[in-house]
């Protein structure tokens, strides 16, 4: 018998793949990612998930370069509210814009949760006006959530997504997992390592396994910080550090201790000559900095649950100690290869051979140079995980490239590690099974929130 939700996901199905408007929008702590799901090679906008509010005189705003912009997708979004509000009224810039100058920064996402729901709105309203478009007017959309997220961060998307932008229709994704099918794998294990927080999850077969779920407070703002320690030390200014970070810093393949006997003879030939290599580059100030390649690397091992105290100071004649050894600004945690390893032996042995050769990075800290090559080192030498597996390998780009997913080609698999929640989730996206998955405000109003996570969550995202 056909019923009357039936029919609906058959004009639902039809208008998707005829219009071609599906939105997907991947929300990060520290970056938006949005785009089109037929446009599977990447998101077509990414910007800062950051909102800025000024208070200022209506007269200092006017005569600021970024409020004198006209028109095009790029233009700052002023808000102030009501047209009879005060002149004092808070206004909001979003993105690229809130970083003017003119702005106190918050970020409405921390840890992929939401931490003000009244900034996130602006947020998002801003993602759809990059892409022109009117949340009401698009024919679905999908949205990612933190692998860990609980239900009352669900229900404030849907609410946010329902009642404030008023979107028809509505899938909700897990991101790492969506990382993992972005290279067209259905089982491994997806290792998502972003600013702010690690997650590591085992999935088999499409479907992620809760209890193999590991999560790590040591990310990228870990290096962040003891970079910007590095730049105070050496006199420079700590707000650099991020730059710094992304242009010169790299992972060494094997731990680095500058004070270890025989620890030079030991190296690679790749990693000596990299030691070796000190980088020049100029700051936003206009001021340059040199830094050493035992430096540009040394902060790194953080992520590995090394020690800071080899980072030298940039000519401050001293070692930045780590407090109470803690190996980085008070980093506790698990270190990433650690997780990894508990993720997999979290399992029967019968599927940690698969797994173990099945390792996909995911997020921006996963695209530091030597990233894949330091993790195999320390998996490799577990005596626990050792053991366990002879085969340790990373999904390769070129097998990646050419995989399916249920019928999607994952062909944005050589781009950035950064961008793979985002193609995963556009990739299930464009399936036309996931259709009868969307979830509109009909159904959230009728069933309400747990039934629809129920009725309309698919099995492989469980």
């Amino acid at each position: 018998m056909v019923t009357q939700r039936h029919r609906l996901c058959l004009l639902r199905a039809k208008d998707m793949t005829s219009s071609g408007s599906t939105i997907v929008v991947d929300l990060g702590s520290w970056a938006v990612r949005v785009g089109y799901t037929h446009q599977q090679m990447a998101p077509k906008f990414t910007m800062p998930s950051v909102i800025g509010k000024v208070k200022q005189h209506h007269n200092l705003l006017h005569h600021h370069p970024l409020m004198q912009q006209q028109g095009g997708a790029t233009s700052p979004l002023l808000r102030s509210g009501n047209p009879g509000s005060r002149s004092d009224a808070p206004r909001v810039l979003v993105g690229t814009d809130a970083k003017s100058g003119i702005c106190d920064l918050t970020h409405p996402i921390q840890d992929g949760r939401f931490s003000n729901c009244d900034d996130v709105a602006p947020l998002l309203s801003e993602t759809f006006n990059l892409l022109r478009m009117d949340a009401s007017h698009c024919v679905g959309l999908v949205v990612t959530e933190p692998v860990d997220a609980q239900v009352h961060h669900r229900r404030l998307l849907y609410e946010l997504l329902f009642e404030k932008l008023r979107c028809p229709s509505v899938l909700v994704v897990p991101q790492t997992v969506m990382g993992l099918f972005a290279t067209g794998n259905m089982s491994g294990i997806a290792i998502d390592a972003g600013k702010c927080t690690t997650y590591v999850i085992a999935v088999v077969d499409g479907i992620a396994l809760p209890q193999t779920l590991r999560k790590t407070q040591i990310a990228g703002h870990d290096v962040t910080e003891v970079v910007a320690r590095l730049l105070k030390n050496g006199g420079y200014r700590a707000e650099f550090a991020e730059k710094v970070k992304e242009d010169l810093c790299f992972i060494s393949e094997t731990p680095f201790d500058a004070t270890e006997p025989g620890r030079e003879a030991a190296r690679s030939g790749d990693d000596a000559a990299a030691m070796a290599d000190n980088r020049t580059m100029r700051l936003p100030d206009g001021t340059s900095i040199t830094i050493g390649g035992e430096d540009r690397c040394g902060v790194t091992d953080v992520l590995f649950g090394g020690s800071d105290q080899r980072v030298s100071g940039l000519g401050g004649g001293g070692r930045a100690a780590a407090p109470n050894g803690s190996g980085g600004g008070g980093v506790s945690g698990l270190s990433i290869p650690k997780a990894v390893a508990w993720s997999a032996m979290s399992l029967e042995e019968s599927l940690r051979e698969t797994l173990f050769s099945q390792l996909v990075g995911v997020g921006s800290t996963a695209m530091f140079p030597g990233f894949k090559e330091r993790v195999l080192f320390h998996l490799k030498n577990d005596e626990d995980v050792g053991s366990q597996s002879k085969r340790f390998a990373w999904v390769s780009e070129s097998a990646a490239a050419s995989g399916r997913v249920g019928g999607a080609t994952g062909r944005g698999v050589a781009s950035a590690p950064s961008d793979r929640n985002w193609i995963g989730a556009a990739m299930i996206g464009s399936l036309s099974s996931a259709v009868p998955c969307f979830v509109s405000p009909q159904d959230y109003a009728e069933f309400g929130l747990d039934s629809v996570c129920a009725r309309f969550r698919p099995a492989l995202f469980s």
